[in-house]
């Protein structure tokens, strides 16, 4: 039997759900009136798609990286896993003991061995010291007056002035691999965001200022 629209007093938002007996491509509009809703189609670009999908994930810094599967960890990750499970097994005392009982110091630690990788998430050493990642932000905080965000990007980035700037220069796409960047364009980003300028151009320049200062040269 065809449906037989029924007259409304008050006009329905076409946000409400459909009515009884209304199939779900048909939207009434008062007075019983209906009309073919048509599905909207959003495009959205690769990135996007990536981003919603939880393939791409935002660092803190600001970079989007590739997202790895839950509890997978980065080769830099097992190597610190490994580290801290070996200072619980060494004899008590000393050095070791004092880092276990630090984890603001171990942090800092994991940080300066990794050159500041982007792969080490400080969740990861928080897990595995059995301390919540607040306590050990704040304690990092409170022993070094900066988050261990900032510290990893200023050691990161100390790093690849150092790579950049000796004779031969290493290539950029080395020192992206070597800081755990999967595509070389995220390491530029990453320095072109904190430097103004390329690491291929800082360096080039950086490399010139040696040179000239090595001859006596002025510089520009």
């Amino acid at each position: 039997m065809p449906y037989s629209p029924i007259q409304r007093t008050t006009q329905r938002s076409p946000i409400d759900p459909p009515l009884s007996g209304i199939s779900p491509g048909q939207e009434r509009w008062g007075r019983g009136l209906y009309r073919r809703s048509e599905p909207k189609t959003h495009s959205a670009t690769p990135f996007a798609r990536m981003f919603m999908s939880g393939l791409l994930i935002l660092c803190p810094e600001g970079i989007f990286v590739k997202s790895r599967p839950a509890g997978s960890l980065s080769m830099i990750e097992s190597e610190v896993i490994a580290e801290i499970r070996a200072l619980r097994a060494s004899p008590s005392g000393g050095l070791k003991a004092s880092l276990l009982m630090n984890p603001a110091q171990l942090a800092h630690h994991f940080i300066v061995a990794s050159h500041g990788n982007v792969q080490l998430r400080f969740s990861t050493i928080a897990t595995e010291l059995g301390v919540e990642m607040r306590t050990l932000e704040r304690a990092f905080v409170g022993e070094y007056e900066m988050t261990m965000t900032q510290f990893q990007v200023e050691v990161r980035l100390a790093f690849s002035h150092l790579l950049l700037s000796i004779f031969p220069p290493t290539k950029v796409s080395a020192i992206a691999s070597l800081l755990g960047y999967r595509l070389v364009q995220d390491f530029n980003r990453f320095f072109k965001k904190h430097m103004q300028q390329s690491p291929s151009e800082w360096g080039r320049k950086e490399r010139a200022k040696m040179m000239r200062a090595e001859r006596g040269t002025p510089y520009d």
